[in-house]
């Protein structure tokens, strides 16, 4: 078994803990309880069935936190479950502490040898000792958060431990020299692989950031222009919006269109600082000056992985309750964060009279693509786009594509030779999705000498009765024209309104189940992602009760047992007597027996120094002490065959002492 931890060393890592986790709080009373075992008389005569159950809670309370932080944390969730380790196991440890075995069997942490070790003799299974895996679960817990101290702090707790168990037939000197050395490389080392981490780390949160959990790419948008298929998109709610009407959330926005894909030219993202006099409020007005007239609603909804695209409508100038570290923006309108958690609610502030997010109209909000300005320059002609100011050029091509325009997922394979998409959809089909007819008003409008935009978002058109407020489904994902009109951009949607009817009648029958799931799964992240005064320190509290409940459960049962220094222990049938039984008492007797008194309190090595008998300074005596030793004070006692080898040695060691004395009464017959 191993060797107990120097004095106060227990402790000293407990405080080391919470003091790198800020749990300072918590962190002096556990220490206070650990090491205050020294003081106390008493100790809880533990069984290891009690052990057993002690260690199931734990593993109870352990999987329950990890499970819950990693739901509400995702991956980072593990760093905070290690955090936490130390209290977790605290019960556990204190309980062997105050125990009067001061070890645990190895299977009461692993329920699957506990079958094998109830079969075999209590001599035979294997104990250990939890307070050197406990200091190093504090180290371990304490590098999670770790801050300035951290590795001279580890250096000198580990140092402490590796003094009280160093080889004694090592030079001092020596030792201490080389454990400098290797403490020196140590941190050196340790230094390398931060800032190789750190490396690593940019490289790869940007290529996910970029290229594979980005919700909505800032920098493009491919649409679904000239494709046959029919779009089937998810019944999922995304987001809940909180607001008196209709409205169009807009994610990001475009301004130059090749091929069938929107492209944003000279695209940058810009770092918002945040308000520092009100916390989470992020705004976008260089001056702060908040407009007279604006509009509130309130958005909740989901983010991958702590990042993403807002969705915001146009007109934005201030966002609150957004627990984000990282703000940016570009000159399109596009809000991205970072560092959030996976479930927010934030309330947006914006106003219809001026735009604060976008910058005014350069000519790329004019350009028209080669292969469609043919058709677009004769269609704004037909319909005479040029004659009429920019309110009646609007106002014509709405009512364009209103009356003789109609709404589909699907379309016919049918297409001229040499004709694109875009062109089929406004000479021949004249149907199609919502991608088509913004990208048509943009480029019409562009064609009449009106500044445009492409805009990709969501609809919020769905008013849910049960949550009394709307929601956004993954099919609400929607597309239209961003027009500079006075000096402001504005939303221009020329799909007809009945395409939400349209999607509607597809919904399957089951979907109102699934609503409800996603509502009371809603419903839970508010709860978890909620933010509170106390941080996690709630768990700390939790544990409190616990250990309480366990006092009083082992005080009322009366297995409290107190020992006294001069007062043997009473032993029972059912435990190993604690060496009782020991054949070494019979050498004890014999040398009683012989007139050897034996002092009250005295232990039989001091006894035997005492008497300086040359047949109790042999290397055999030696041994068999040692043996009587193990066999009566250690908590692993000795196996059954050193028992057996015990009882031979002693049976020899009596018959030559008998054979002496017999030598001895012939001598003095014969004299």
């Amino acid at each position: 078994m191993q060797k107990s931890p120097p004095p106060f060393l227990l402790g000293m890592s407990l405080l080391f803990w919470g003091w790198q986790s800020h749990l300072l709080l918590l962190a002096i009373p556990m220490a206070l309880i650990i090491e205050g075992v020294r003081w106390v008389n008493w100790r809880w005569d533990l069984s290891d069935k009690e052990f057993n159950r002690l260690s199931d809670l734990t593993s109870f309370l352990w999987i329950g936190l990890a499970i819950y932080l990693f739901s509400r944390e995702s991956i980072h969730g593990l760093f905070t479950l290690l955090n936490w380790l130390p209290p977790l196991f605290f019960l556990l440890l204190g309980a062997q502490r105050y125990s009067s075995v001061g070890s645990i069997r190895v299977s009461s942490l692993f329920v699957s040898m506990r079958r094998v070790d109830d079969k075999k003799p209590p001599a035979e299974v294997l104990r250990f000792n939890l307070c050197y895996p406990y200091i190093m679960l504090c180290l371990l817990a304490a590098s999670t958060e770790r801050s300035s101290g951290f590795f001279i702090g580890m250096f000198c707790l580990i140092s402490w431990g590796l003094w009280y168990v160093r080889p004694t037939h090592y030079a001092t000197k020596k030792w201490v020299v080389l454990l400098i050395m290797i403490g020196t490389l140590g941190f050196l080392g340790q230094l390398g692989l931060y800032q190789l981490q750190q490396e690593i780390e940019k490289l790869v949160i940007q290529w996910f950031e970029y290229d594979l959990l980005a919700d909505r790419d800032p920098y493009r948008q491919t649409t679904a222009i000239g494709d046959i298929q029919e779009l089937k998109q998810s019944e999922r709610i995304l987001l809940r919006v909180d607001a008196s009407y209709p409205l169009l959330l807009r994610e990001a926005s475009y301004n130059l269109y090749i091929g069938s894909t929107w492209r944003a030219q000279s695209l940058s993202f810009n770092k918002l600082e945040n308000v520092p006099q009100v916390k989470n409020t992020w705004t976008f007005l260089e001056d702060k000056t908040l407009p007279k007239t604006q509009e509130t609603i309130k958005i909740a909804g989901y983010t991958r992985y702590g990042k993403g695209i807002l969705s915001l409508p146009i007109g934005t100038f201030q966002v609150e309750q957004l627990p984000a570290l990282n703000v940016e923006y570009n000159r399109y309108g596009a809000v991205r964060v970072s560092e959030v958690p996976e479930w927010v609610d934030y309330i947006t502030h914006y106003t219809t009279t001026s735009t604060v997010l976008d910058s005014p109209p350069t000519d790329s909000d004019l350009s028209i693509p080669a292969t469609e300005i043919d058709v677009l320059k004769k269609l704004a002609r037909d319909l005479g786009l040029k004659k009429q100011s920019p309110e009646q050029a609007i106002a014509t091509v709405t009512r364009f594509f209103t009356n003789k325009f109609t709404y589909t997922l699907k379309r016919d394979k049918t297409k001229r030779l040499n004709e694109t998409a875009l062109a089929d959809f406004l000479l021949t089909q004249r149907q199609g999705h919502c991608e088509y007819f913004a990208t048509a008003t943009t480029l019409l409008l562009r064609a009449a000498g009106i500044p445009t935009r492409y805009a990709a978002g969501f609809a919020v058109e769905e008013y849910n009765e049960f949550e009394n407020r709307y929601v956004v489904r993954q099919r609400h994902a929607h597309a239209w024209t961003l027009v500079y009109l006075n000096g402001a951009w504005q939303d221009l949607d020329t799909t007809p309104a009945d395409w939400t009817v349209l999607e509607t009648a597809q919904m399957p029958w089951w979907q109102t189940v699934n609503d409800l799931g996603s509502w009371l799964w809603f419903q839970f992240s508010a709860w978890r992602w909620q933010e509170t005064t106390t941080s996690e320190h709630w768990f700390g509290w939790l544990l409190l009760p616990l250990f309480i409940m366990l006092i009083w459960r082992l005080t009322t049962k009366n297995r409290v047992k107190h020992q006294a220094a001069s007062t043997p222990a009473k032993t029972t049938e059912t435990k190993v007597d604690k060496g009782a039984d020991s054949a070494f008492y019979q050498v004890i007797t014999y040398l009683q027996q012989q007139g050897y008194e034996r002092q009250t309190g005295e232990t039989p090595r001091n006894w035997f120094k005492r008497l300086q008998h040359p047949a109790l300074q042999t290397a055999e005596m030696d041994a068999l002490l040692l043996l009587h030793e193990r066999y009566r004070f250690d908590p692993n006692t000795i196996t059954y065959s050193e028992k057996q080898q015990l009882e031979k040695a002693v049976s020899q060691w009596l018959q030559a002492c008998l054979n002496a004395d017999l030598l001895k009464i012939q001598t003095r017959l014969d004299a």
